[in-house]
């Protein structure tokens, strides 16, 4: 016999009465449960004499006495040593042990979760994050149970039971997901984004094998883009992946369907999957910037024509706001005027800053600058930011253009931009380098 629990008890004294004495333990289930009852020698001087209760009813299992003093040296039956009716009574009770159903992290490899613990209030809801893999596994149905512990009275412990088939991949097979975004870098991690009229996205469209036959050529068809790929060799083995992007410029919110077909010449082993991606056009008006960049064309000096630089626009659409940029070097910024002209509107943007309070502004250059109707930053009128310094203007800085740029709203912005710019004193020249509008405007 296993010994599995030991309990001592002081008795007080009192007679026929039955004696409580808890036991905390577990017995292996299908055992043989031996109980045993052992008392101190109680003779004089303790006169301690403790009597066990017996009787002679039918009993469960034997009854055994030992007492070394009393030469019976090991558990006899008390039939054996003159007491046939001594039937000691013992009850033991217990409760059955529930068998344990939750699994652990090591019971089921193949299964994450994310949170592993937490807590939720009344009425309070909490994702659980449960990612299976079977990278490795044989065929086969792979079973758990998860386990959340509640303050409910009427269900203490909640089962979540978990189920993973794994099959063997026979045949040909593929899998095709389909994600859109913004950067033509990158495949992107949705299938869905919301962008301005006039945006570009980029469509990624990533086939894995998920068969057992290496697949050498591929279609691809998208109900907006039309045919991506037709027989296009590549050789896909078991288990490997691929990628291809398209870019296109939307105008409206467009749901475009994807199908993937991969097979061998023949063709034989064809394998196909289809998948989705949507763009949702945002409320608000698109912004296009069209730029004439490293033109450097220098700038005459003190002549009434000055020079022009020209940009074509091709698109179409209502004008509803313009920005204008420019990067030129200019010794003397007080002799030069930017005048832009979109088809017969011209708008005198730049004209002699700092003329109004003398001779101009002796400092050099308009580095980088914007020039905004509602410009904040700083915010100032051109005609009186400039400083008799180099630069006459901080870099990459924003201000209010000398006449509106608004005079070209509601206009086409189709058709020629061109900007002049001119010098309108002698000895000093410049370099005009980059220039951009900027136009927001509606299809």
């Amino acid at each position: 016999f296993n010994l599995i629990a030991t309990e001592n008890v002081d008795v007080a004294n009192q007679t026929l009465s039955l004696l409580n004495i808890p036991v905390a333990t577990v017995v292996p289930a299908n055992s043989v449960l031996v109980m045993e009852l052992f008392t101190p020698n109680g003779q004089a001087p303790l006169s301690n004499n403790f009597y066990v209760g017996s009787n002679a009813a039918g009993q469960t299992a034997p009854s055994y006495l030992s007492a070394a003093d009393c030469g019976i040296a090991a558990p006899t039956p008390t039939s054996a040593i003159g007491f046939p009716n001594m039937h000691v009574v013992m009850n033991v009770t217990g409760e059955e042990a529930v068998p344990q159903v939750c699994d652990t992290p090591v019971d089921i490899p193949w299964l994450t979760l994310n949170p592993t613990s937490g807590s939720a209030g009344a009425g309070i809801t909490n994702t659980v994050n449960v990612s299976l893999d079977s990278t490795g596994l044989p065929a086969g149905v792979y079973t758990g149970t998860l386990c959340v512990n509640s303050n409910a009275s009427n269900a203490p412990l909640v089962e979540v039971p978990v189920a993973m088939t794994v099959t063997v991949p026979t045949g040909s097979s593929i899998d095709m997901v389909m994600t859109v975004g913004t950067d033509s870098s990158v495949c992107a991690a949705t299938d869905a984004i919301t962008v301005t009229v006039g945006t570009e996205v980029t469509y990624c469209y990533e086939v894995t094998n998920t068969g057992a036959v290496t697949l050498t050529q591929h279609d691809l068809m998208d109900t907006e883009l039309g045919t991506v790929l037709n027989a296009f060799p590549y050789s896909l083995a078991p288990g490997a992946s691929a990628f291809i992007t398209e870019s296109a410029v939307l105008t409206a919110t467009t749901v475009s369907t994807a199908t993937w077909t991969a097979y061998n010449p023949g063709p034989v082993d064809t394998a196909t999957d289809s998948d989705s991606a949507t763009v949702n056009m945002a409320a608000g008006n698109p912004t296009v910037t069209y730029c004439r960049n490293a033109v450097n064309i220098a700038i005459p000096d003190n002549n009434p024509a000055g020079v022009d630089d020209v940009l074509n626009v091709a698109e179409n659409g209502t004008i509803v706001d313009v920005n204008f940029f420019v990067n030129a070097t200019h010794t003397w910024n007080g002799d030069m005027i930017f005048t832009l002209t979109h088809n017969a509107t011209p708008v005198i943007l730049v004209d002699k800053p700092g003329t109004v309070s003398g001779a101009g502004c002796s400092g050099d250059n308009f580095p980088n600058m914007t020039l905004d109707d509602e410009a904040t930053t700083p915010g100032t009128p051109v005609e009186t930011s400039c400083t008799n310094t180099v630069p006459g203007y901080p870099a990459n800085s924003s201000y209010t253009p000398n006449n509106p740029l608004s005079g070209f709203d509601s206009g086409n912005l189709n058709g020629t931009w061109t900007l002049n710019s001119r010098d309108t004193a002698g000895a000093d020249t410049g370099t005009l380098v980059d220039w951009c509008v900027v136009i927001e405007y509606t299809p």
